[in-house]
């Protein structure tokens, strides 16, 4: 009998390899869901779980060192991002849980195929799911006579995710944006109020991006990621029996070396181009072969609930069983292999005055292996960070890096001696600071909560979002919990159209509630997701800093729970003997609240029966029990019961009588536990953890995530699923194309067949209230009370993988309140709207009916409104004081107007950018070079009556410099004029006027309304003043020897230019000059004044200022410090 089968639900695995057959199938899959490397999950989660109250992550970083480069600053930082160590999760080169900031990068999470090789150049629009043209679908045979559709083209966008210089977020590739393949306007940005212009360089084997922030800085990314993914599928239900590679944790498949595919997973920042002229370069080292990640196994197992013949009666089932034993759905399991073969490694940031080299530790890590007999180094942790003046003349600081690695199990839960990389997790311990004198040390210490050791990294000890929750390390599944009632299958047939109709009518096969077992335990979350995390952290300057963590909590309104406040030390024990027919006692209850009844019934083994109408405990107004339970739990012999039970009650507060009785001779004692208590939701533990205490040297801060009715303030906006219930039908060769069978069962899946977190919103829980106690030494108290807008998101749980919908106002803070003790100081209070800019079309394809279209909308949010009031209390009554604001935006999402009323007082202030005015405001230079957040006309009112107006005019060049800047006041009889983005059509006297700029677009001259005038001496390749003239133009100055754009090119001014700028005193009497020497990167060594008195600072080891010295006849010391740092030696 030939069977064709259509499964109406089916997995992931199934459409991407299927073998069905007696023995093992084992076949190589290479899928398209590439994970990025260590180094690049350490920055995504900063967008995936961003740092905030809402998610209960602390901001927690050491700050290393700034580049400044002229008017630019770049931070060079270690954070730690405190959301919890999941057993999967790898550590960077910096440790586990820790990311270095210096630089940035653009990585990706691929959906269905790459976008830079089709998504972006195929113009044809995605299809409806259930409209899919033929020319997206290829055919393949299974088994030689089924054919599986699959889907040929791409249609899904990828996620991108940036993180560099203080922007983070995501943008999403435009369906076929890149036909003419000029790199332009190809992508949409999830924040579009960042105002970052994104463009795609060169071919699509050697893609380079670039991002244009605001006032034209040009960050490039051209060093690539290139990752590989090897997966094998196995199709069977003796899977575990017949590959013994599935339980060695070091197997690696032969055809690993050979696979051909890969793909770029990440791009990291290369260059910053300022608009000036300044640079930044990022120097890497091409690493191959840096990653190859522990053995991932998924597993799909099932179990049959109902098997139907339905009858059919032109093709009937000669034996059902056999049918069920050839045909119920086979065990399916997949191991996959995530490879790094190229991956840039930070080796120097160079910029004009100096250099940081990143130089990495002689040892090899020992918690990431590579992949063996190929071209490496091995995985490298950085070892230190040397800071140089410009081309490494004098080196002025170190950081020393070092480690050790977490406690972990070995494959059996015992204490792993020997680090491996399946085990072992990276542990940054401390950082040692080293200035000029090598002698002498600062020190970051980091403390971590390692008391105890973490499993394996491929195991299954997690909860429902990965982390470590002490469950089963071996057993891959989770219960599944029935959602409805499931009936069995009918067939009906209408003879006259052969056209039949399929309904669930029949028996129930499986009741609502159910909870099925047999394949797994409950993944509920622990205090075991605290393990590896952070705990303190010492730092040179402010002394240590300890944090405190607690499991995430959600409020579950379905159910209600006690809430327990406090109890008695002292039980209640009342005890019936055999003899006795009954007892009557009485105990109290002090306050409102609950009891725990336990008790425990010992009698013959048919007492069941006996005592079935009997009121063996009586406590009136609060609980009557009759009977004994038929599933009480039993824990006697066969002969003697003995039956115990406990039940939670209300009681209130008041004496109350307690009566035992039993009908049959037997013995029932009680003891009661009480309880002062209220009722409330339910509170489950979900994943992850976040701050409950950041203690310091001079504060202690409290939080807690209740609301103001004392209520959890947790919402769960994203299911895990990793079960469900399937209906598959079976269809045979000769049956008119109606079923024969129908199988219901339970799919098992060992991985969340939903994502546990929405690609496109981020984050899967948030807190609607936060709430901080502040505790200073002094014993002052402080209440901070945060509001955030939490919505719950609406996604659907019937579709495999469905993403979700963004929801753009969560964690947006809309009210905050700040108390000193009872007394309310200030309250905050804002008002957001959101606005979809874009939709971008997906379609998840599976060849069934789950097939669907999803949408991804980008949102731009705004502030609309603001109201801050402040609280001051005089005498016996409070002074409020409330100021409103009101905010308005222009097309470009920019802010146009704000409104603030003040008492009385009615202020406005209106703002009006390049793209503002009918005629372009210079031509478009202002979009070309992303300068539109730059103003050019502010007007500013009171009462509604124009009181001042602001032009800001620009030069017309690449730079796009100011040049006028005009003031007018609303006085009687003054004419304000209107400007409509002609430069040149006002021909009145500026209040400011830049005359003239160097090369490299710094101001050189400048002079006001007034007639006063200033001349700029730029030094240092153009990165300080070094003398500031008053009263002369730049002519004078220049006819007195001084050039301008030579002493700016040079790297440091000779003696002879100091020389000759202070001549200038003599050579211009009326020019007021302020001179001044710098130390490139460490601060003024010298300023002389107007009236030539000297001023010298000097500088210790660590580039701290030391002390300040007036200079004249004789040397007088001004100022001196002295620096007592906690870890100093």
């Amino acid at each position: 009998m030939k069977v064709i089968k259509y499964n109406l639900f089916i997995t992931l695995f199934l459409f991407i390899c299927i073998h069905v057959c007696a023995q093992v199938e084992q076949n190589p899959l290479y899928l398209k869901n590439y994970a990025p490397s260590p180094e690049a999950y350490s920055m995504m989660q900063y967008e995936e779980i961003p740092v905030s109250l809402y998610t209960g992550i602390p901001d927690i970083s050491v700050p290393l060192y700034n580049i400044r480069s002229n008017d630019w600053t770049l931070p060079i930082a270690l954070s730690y991002h405190a959301s919890g160590i999941k057993i999967s999760q790898e550590a960077s080169w910096v440790g586990l849980g820790w990311n270095l900031q210096a630089g940035g990068m653009i990585s990706r999470s691929i959906r269905g195929k790459d976008d830079l090789n089709q998504f972006l150049t195929d113009t044809n629009p995605v299809p409806d799911a259930d409209n899919i043209p033929n020319n997206f679908l290829s055919f393949h045979a299974i088994n030689g006579n089924i054919l599986i559709p699959e889907m040929n083209k791409d249609v899904e966008p990828d996620v991108f995710f940036y993180n560099f210089a203080g922007y983070s977020g995501k943008f999403y590739s435009k369906k076929g944006a890149n036909i003419k393949g000029h790199g332009e306007n190809l992508f949409e940005l999830s924040d579009p109020e960042a105002h970052l212009l994104i463009r795609l360089k060169n071919s699509k084997n050697n893609p380079i991006f670039e991002i244009i922030a605001p006032g034209n800085i040009k960050y490039t990314f051209k060093a690539i990621e290139i990752t590989k993914r090897h997966a094998l599928g196995f199709f069977d239900r003796s899977v575990d029996l017949e590959c013994p590679h599935f339980t060695s944790q070091h197997y690696i498949p032969d055809t690993f070396d050979f696979n051909p595919e890969y793909t770029i997973t990440s791009w990291y920042l290369t260059h910053i181009q300022y608009p000036t002229g300044d640079e930044i370069f990022f120097d890497y080292h091409r690493a191959l072969n840096t990653y190859l990640s522990p053995m991932h196994r998924s597993d799909v197992t099932n179990h049959v609930v109902d098997v139907k013949d339905l009858k059919n009666p032109y093709y009937p089932i000669e034996d059902i069983n056999h049918f069920t034993i050839e045909n119920e759905p086979k065990k399916q399991s997949t191991i996959s292999f995530e490879y790094i073969y190229e991956q840039p490694r930070l080796t120097g940031i160079r910029w004009t005055e100096g250099e940081l080299e990143f130089v990495p530790a002689e040892k090899n890590r020992e918690d990431i292996r590579t992949l063996p007999h190929a071209e490496t180094e091995g995985a490298k942790m950085l070892g230190q960070i040397n800071l140089y003046t410009k081309d490494r003349k004098k080196k002025l600081k170190s950081f020393l890096f070092h480690y050790s690695y977490f406690l972990s199990m070995d494959d059996n839960g015992n204490l792993q001696k020997i680090p491996n990389y399946n085990t072992s997790r990276l542990k940054l311990d401390s950082i040692s600071i080293k200035g000029t004198d090598s002698n002498k040390t600062q020190k970051y210490k980091m403390g971590y909560n390692d008391s105890e050791p973490l499993p394996i990294k491929n195991c299954y000890a997690y909860d429902y979002w990965g982390y470590y929750n002490e469950s089963n390390m071996t057993i891959p599944f989770v219960p599944y919990v029935s959602s409805s009632d499931y009936r069995s299958m009918s067939l009906s047939i209408d003879e006259s159209t052969k056209k039949y109709t399929l309904a669930r009518d029949g028996k129930i096969v499986m009741e609502k509630g159910k909870k099925i077992n047999g394949y797994g335990e409950d993944k509920e979350p622990s205090s075991k997701a605290l393990i590896g995390t952070l705990t303190s952290l010492t730092t040179p300057l402010e002394g240590k800093t300890e944090f405190k963590y607690e499991g995430n909590r959600v409020i579950d309104s379905t159910q209600i729970e006690w809430k327990i406040q406090d109890s008695l030390s002292i039980d209640i024990y009342a005890l019936k003997e055999y003899d006795n027919t009954s007892l009557t006692t009485t105990f109290s209850m002090p306050y409102d609240g609950c009891i725990d009844i336990n008790w425990v019934y010992d009698g013959n083994i048919d007492c069941i029966e006996k005592e079935k109408n009997t009121t063996l405990i009586n406590i009136p107004g609060i609980t009557s029990i009759v009977g004994i339970p038929q599933d009480t739990y039993n824990s006697g012999s066969p002969i003697h019961g003995q039956y115990h039970l406990k039940q939670r009650t209300a009681c209130p507060k008041g004496t109350h009588t307690i009566t035992l009785k039993t009908s049959d001779r037997a013995k029932l004692s009680v003891i009661i536990k009480r309880y002062k208590a209220k009722l409330g939701y339910y509170e489950p533990l979900v994943g992850g953890i976040r701050i409950a205490e950041i203690k310091s040297p001079l504060t202690t801060r409290k939080y807690y995530y209740t609301n103001d009715k004392g209520e959890c303030s947790g919402r769960l906006n994203r299911k895990p699923v990793f079960n469900r219930m399937v209906n598959r039908n079976y269809f045979a060769t000769y049956s008119n194309g109606i079923p024969i069978a129908n199988i219901l069962y339970i799919e098992f899946n060992s991985a969340a067949i939903q994502p546990l977190e929405n690609p496109y919103n981020s984050y899967f829980m948030g807190y609607e209230q936060v709430n901080i106690i502040q505790q200073t030494k002094d014993d002052k108290t402080i209440i901070e009370k945060n509001y955030f807008h939490n919505e719950k998101e609406d996604h659907n749980e019937f579709y495999i993988d469905y993403p979700g919908r963004n929801m753009p106002l969560n964690g947006k803070l809309i009210k905050r309140r700040i108390y000193s003790g009872d007394n309310l100081l200030s309250q905050n209070i804002k008002k957001y709207k959101a606005i979809k800019v874009s939709d971008i079309k997906g379609l998840k394809y599976y060849p069934n009916d789950l097939s669907h279209n999803y949408h991804i909308e980008n949102y731009c949010t705004q502030l609309i409104e603001e109201t801050d009031t402040i609280y001051t209390k005089l005498s016996n009554t409070f002074v409020v004081h409330p100021v409103k604001k009101t905010y308005a935006y222009n097309s470009n999402y920019l802010l146009s107007r704000m409104i603030i009323r003040e008492n009385d007082c009615i202020k406005s202030h209106f703002i009006r950018y390049a793209t503002d005015f009918i005629n372009p405001y210079l031509d478009g230079y202002f979009e070309k070079y992303n300068l539109i957040t730059t103003p050019i006309e502010e007007d500013f009112f009171t009462n509604g009556i124009l009181s001042k107006k602001l032009w800001h005019i620009h030069y017309k060049d690449s730079l796009v410099k100011p040049w006028k800047e005009y003031i007018f006041y609303n006085r009687p009889g003054v004419i304000i004029p209107s400007f409509n983005g002609n430069t040149s059509i006002y021909t009145g006297k500026p209040d400011i006027t830049y005359n003239s700029y160097n090369k490299r677009g710094r101001n050189t001259s400048l002079h006001t309304r007034m007639g006063q005038s200033v001349v700029l001496v730029w030094g240092y390749k153009h990165q300080h003043i070094i003398a500031q003239i008053s009263n002369a133009t730049i002519a004078e100055v220049e006819n007195k020897g001084i050039d301008i754009e030579a002493l700016a090119d040079k790297e440091e001014p000779t003696e002879t230019d100091w020389d000759l700028l202070h001549s200038l005193r003599e050579a211009l009497p009326q020019g007021r000059i302020i001179i001044t020497r710098y130390e490139p990167l460490i601060g003024i060594i010298s300023q002389t004044g107007p009236t030539g008195v000297t001023v010298r600072y000097t500088y210790d080891e660590f580039g701290r200022l030391s002390e300040t010295i007036e200079t004249g006849k004789r040397e007088n010391v001004i100022q001196k410090n002295e620096y007592k740092y906690a870890t100093e030696k």
